[in-house]
């Protein structure tokens, strides 16, 4: 990945996404677009980018991603500034003073013994050339003559060494310092405001060399300080050291010892990459643990993050700790082979390199899976869409099931006879919701439930998609609920017109009981309409007999 045009290549957004992952250390986003062609696709990678840098306390003003895709030069190159600022210039710290503050106080503090030279800002105290010479001559006072330097010859004391060999400024910084130079002698020599971000760029970059000599000289001066205590201890105990002495002169010879103290040397550097490396492999086993420990992706959002995660592992973190490795085993192959001290680091390397190697499979198989599985959850993604809309379909044919379940209203039947004929009418009923309405329920909701809904339970399983089984649980109770109020209906319309039957039966037996005390109270009212005659005759017969007489 190569950056020709600043401004046309950082607007996708791709390489400011690599840029900060290398220099972070930090995975950018779990998922964004690697193949930007629309406007949108590169707002929507660069809008990763600032939340990133918002999240990590980066202060950006006034630049947005629009401005990025659209090439505008000056806040392009600010934003680049910003990322200077704070994985550069912001790792600066004197006496608590961090940033660019830190960077002038360093400055300051250098260039006390130069009363004539005074730095009060990275703009207008650079113009003559002065404080750069004065630096310079602060740390190698044999590279120019500072007392013969004039304030008023700014171009020769900015100059980039081809004017005059021996004159200081950017010249004498690449040549000596290995500082490239970014700045030419007219944006600084007589620049009444020079651009502050480049100075200060400069001056970081002058730092890290100084920097650098100040490590060794400390680590000299910790050295001498050992030493002092190692000649102190020695006197102490300078007998037993002696015959300790002795001993090992005879056993050593001056070109062995020098070895050893190296094959230490390189010992301890090995030893230390070891632990590197070691510590980095219990991070990767505590961070993606074995496949029973592992959490399941619950659906394709998360499959996607852990994938990212791998890529970027596979990526960044791999590429960096195998050379580690190799630079181990390099030095084990070359420079500790046969060494007796050095048998168990050896050990040790052997060891790690089997764990790294075992590591890099599981890892690799891991992100085989992962794949797998996230190709499973878009999969399933697709099934629970289906199962969404089909859910909705036959929530809207169970209302319309329940209504008609509930039009069968056998009372209304009973109570609103009209044709006379209570069993035919509950009977057809009857018929009609057992060949309409009962199949009716179980073509279009049960069978339906069976084969697009519950036929899912295995997957929605498989992909632990735990809210979508608790809802087609809840929808198959309801289908439950439905199958019983058809039952219930059924058993109530068989009810309705066995007891239908049952009155009419009996209104045929009491039609018969009614007739037959009909038949019997003619008898009846026969037989005494005769016996009164025959009475009648009788008392004709009798003129005597009194009428009640003639009712006994």
């Amino acid at each position: 990945m190569e950056i020709d045009d600043l401004y046309e290549d950082l607007k996708d957004g791709l390489r400011l996404i690599a840029l900060l992952q290398i220099i972070s250390r930090q995975p950018i986003a779990a998922k964004y677009n690697r193949n930007p062609k629309m406007r949108i696709q590169k707002l929507e990678n660069l809008n990763l980018i600032f939340g990133f840098m918002a999240r990590n306390n980066m202060t950006i003003t006034n630049i947005g991603s629009s401005d990025i895709v659209d090439g505008n030069s000056k806040l392009v190159l600010g934003l680049m500034w910003t990322i200077i600022k704070s994985y550069q210039v912001g790792e600066i710290a004197v006496d608590g003073v961090s940033g660019k503050d830190g960077l002038l106080l360093w400055v300051k503090r250098s260039l006390t013994d130069y009363p004539t030279v005074d730095v009060t800002n990275f703009t207008s105290s650079w113009t003559n050339g002065i404080a750069f010479c004065a630096l310079i001559h602060k740390h190698y006072p044999t590279l120019l003559d500072f007392d013969s330097l004039s304030p008023n010859d700014a171009v020769e004391n900015v100059s980039l060494g081809n004017i005059q060999p021996s004159s200081c400024s950017f010249g004498l910084m690449e040549a000596k310092f290995g500082i490239p130079q970014l700045l030419n002698v007219a944006d600084v020599a007589g620049n009444p405001k020079p651009d502050d971000k480049s100075i200060m760029t400069y001056e970081f970059a002058s730092g890290v060399q100084k920097k650098k000599a100040i490590t060794t000289i400390c680590k000299a001066v910790a050295m001498a300080q050992r030493i002092s205590e190692c000649k102190t201890q020695y006197e102490t105990s300078a007998p037993t050291l002696l015959a300790w002495y002795a001993d090992k002169c005879q056993a050593w010879t001056a070109p062995d010892q020098t070895a050893s103290l190296k094959s230490d040397a390189i010992l301890n550097a090995v030893l230390l990459d070891l632990t590197k490396l070691e510590t980095w492999l219990d991070k990767v086993n505590v961070d993606f643990p074995q496949d029973e420990s592992i959490q399941p992706c619950t659906n394709s959002a998360d499959a996607e993050q852990a994938l990212e995660g791998l890529r970027f592992f596979h990526e960044v973190e791999v590429g960096r700790y195998q050379q580690l490795l190799t630079r181990v085993h390099l030095a084990v192959e070359t420079k500790l082979a046969g060494q007796t001290t050095a048998a168990s680091a050896i050990a040790r390397v052997n060891a790690t390199q089997i764990a790294f190697t075992a590591t890099l499979e599981r890892m690799q198989g891991l992100q085989v899976r992962m794949k797998d599985t996230l190709e499973f959850q878009r999969h399933v993604d697709g099934v629970v869409k289906a199962m969404r809309l089909t859910t909705q379909t036959l929530k809207n044919d169970m209302e319309l099931l329940d209504e008609t379940i509930d039009a069968q209203n056998v009372h209304a039947i009973v109570l609103d006879d009209s044709t006379g004929d209570e069993e035919a009418a509950l009977v057809a009923m009857k018929a009609a919701f057992e060949a309409d309405v009962a199949p009716l329920v179980e073509s279009t909701v049960v069978s339906v439930f069976a084969a697009e809904l519950e036929s899912k339970r295995e997957t929605l399983e498989r992909a632990h998609r735990d809210t979508e089984l608790l809802a087609l649980d809840a929808f198959g109770r309801r289908v439950d609920v439905l199958k019983a109020k058809v039952d219930a209906k059924l058993a109530e319309l068989n009810q309705a017109v066995t007891d239908a039957q049952r009155r009419v039966s009996l209104s045929v037996e009491f039609a018969k009981v009614a007739t037959k005390m009909v038949e019997l109270a003619a008898g009846i009212s026969t037989q005494v309409l005769s016996s009164f005659t025959q009475n009648v005759d009788f008392c004709a017969d009798s003129p005597n007999l009194s009428s009640i007489d003639l009712l006994y």
